[in-house]
């Protein structure tokens, strides 16, 4: 009796140690595989970990949205809420606004060969003239004028009279509280020649507005800053 219980003992032990190395066994398999799995497919298909990284971070940049306004005469780009006017523009007055809230609170009159003798405004933007390597014609803008008024002659007394202010001679609007600004040639008037593309020579004159609260000539620099002759 003593024999058998020692037997049985000797068998349940190693049939214990059998399992034990079966579920060694199948443990080292999964692990095994488990690692083929993850080497051959996962990390295969994403090489770019934090280990081993084959492109650097980039910074995305979304353009601002701007217009593109084109004329037989020229050309400028201009902030998203410019409109042209089709209901004020002739062939040779060309007029944009800068509607916002459906209000209008910049305007943009540009003429071509036929200007207006008794133009005027509050302040002038001095520009220059500039020819790229092909013959592009553009302006050059520097900063807009305090009100023309400042500089007018005390013994004048007629509301437009004829004024020089940055270096540009212009029809100087004395009394007038309104934010209007004439681009002129720096030397010159505020009327000017540009030579366009096919040698022919037109006479411009640009003439902007401000008709908000808070007025300043940002928006009139950018225009310029962006307008070729055609």
């Amino acid at each position: 009796m003593k024999y058998n219980n020692h037997l049985n003992y000797k068998k349940h032990k190693r049939f214990l140690m059998k399992v034990k190395l079966f579920l060694a066994l199948l443990f080292v398999v999964l692990v095994a595989g488990s690692l083929m799995f993850y080497l051959k497919y996962v990390r295969q298909d994403n090489p770019n970990t934090e280990a081993a990284t084959t492109t650097e971070s980039t910074r995305s940049y979304i353009a601002p949205k701007i217009n593109i306004f084109r004329t037989p005469y020229f050309q400028f780009q201009a902030d998203q809420d410019w409109v042209e006017v089709p209901s004020s523009t002739t062939s040779n007055k060309f007029v944009y606004s800068y509607v916002r809230n459906s209000l209008i609170e910049h305007e943009l009159v540009v003429y071509v060969d036929q200007i207006p003798a008794n133009i005027s405004s509050s302040r002038v933007l001095p520009v220059t003239i500039q020819a790229s390597e092909d013959n592009t014609i553009s302006l050059v803008p520097g900063q807009v004028s305090e009100h023309c008024s400042k500089v007018a002659p005390p013994e004048k007394i007629a509301r437009i009279s004829m004024v020089t202010l940055n270096e540009v001679k212009f029809n100087c609007d004395n009394v007038t509280p309104n934010y209007s600004v004439l681009a002129g040639l720096k030397g010159g008037t505020t009327v000017f020649n540009l030579t366009r593309p096919n040698d022919l020579i037109s006479s411009y004159a640009i003439h902007y507005q401000n008709l908000r609260a808070d007025t300043e000539g940002s928006q009139f620099i950018k225009i310029l800053s962006t307008f070729q002759a055609r």
